[in-house]
């Protein structure tokens, strides 16, 4: 994806021009990647870190322009992936003659080619695409397992058997990752079951019952679950323990039921 980013290495370059300017010690770090940030005295520190914001702007300023445009890359907003994963599956699909979509995500998941560099990205920025990334990976493995393939050593392993339960714990624990208590209660919300539970005795007059319940079977904490239920069946969207309030709690938990073919928007 060269064409991308292309504004902000015009900046780069230019700072690591400036940079150098200000510092040769600095100029030798940028060009090998190595070196010792303490042998910056402090007002070169505080130099260079302002030349560096423009450059973390830039980069900022591109990415939330290609997340408007939704343009798909490695490091994209997770939202844009999955919302585009069909219609590039589709094309994939239809160019190669015989593939199949286990082969689409085979590439994809071998995918390492990061449009921008480290020296480009802020504290923030950088959490924010890992935490993209990872989600991404787990949506693929995700649909993967779903087509009876394993994820070993970083390969996609045919395995039609049926994975018995150590198998699917480790693959869960280490590979798709669990759910958070809050995305645990919004599929339970969304699957409904809390709905259910809340019309019969005695959890229909006491929430407490429910996260008692809940904290048997998931094995999470009494006070935690009842802190995330409560709003949740109360409908109470301005508590900040509402799980709803964050985005991306939602969005794991969609993705993973339409991966399973659970539709919560087509029940009777």
């Amino acid at each position: 994806m060269e064409e991308l980013f292309e504004a902000t290495k015009h900046v780069y370059d230019e700072f690591k021009s400036s940079a150098n300017q200000v510092s040769a010690a600095y100029g030798e770090m940028w060009k090998t990647y190595t070196g010792n940030p303490d042998d910056l005295d402090e007002d070169e520190k505080k130099e260079i870190n302002e030349l560096r914001g423009t450059v973390y702007k830039k980069f900022n300023a591109e990415y939330r322009l290609y997340r408007i445009k939704k343009i798909c890359f490695y490091g994209c907003a997770f939202n844009i992936y999955r919302e585009l994963y069909k219609e590039r599956l589709e094309s994939f699909l239809q160019s190669i003659d015989g593939a199949s979509e286990i082969d689409f995500i085979e590439i994809e998941l071998k995918e390492n080619e990061k449009p921008y560099n480290e020296f480009w990205l802020d504290k923030n920025t950088k959490e924010q695409i890992s935490i993209a990334i990872k989600r991404r990976e787990e949506f693929l493995l995700d649909k993967a397992i779903g087509y009876d393939y394993k994820y070993i050593d970083k390969k996609l392993i045919y395995s039609p058997e049926s994975f018995n339960e150590n198998e699917l714990n480790l693959l869960e624990d280490h590979e798709i990752g669990l759910f958070s208590i809050n995305q645990k209660v919004i599929a339970l919300h969304k699957a409904g079951v809390l709905d259910y539970l809340r019309k019969q005795e005695p959890f229909n007059t006491n929430t407490n019952a429910i996260a008692r319940l809940l904290a048997k079977i998931t094995g999470d904490n009494i006070s935690s679950i009842n802190k995330a239920i409560t709003p949740v069946l109360k409908q109470s969207t301005s508590s900040r323990n509402n799980p709803y309030n964050n985005e991306e709690n939602e969005n794991r938990v969609n993705s993973f039921f339409s991966n399973i073919g659970y539709d919560p928007n087509n029940v009777d």
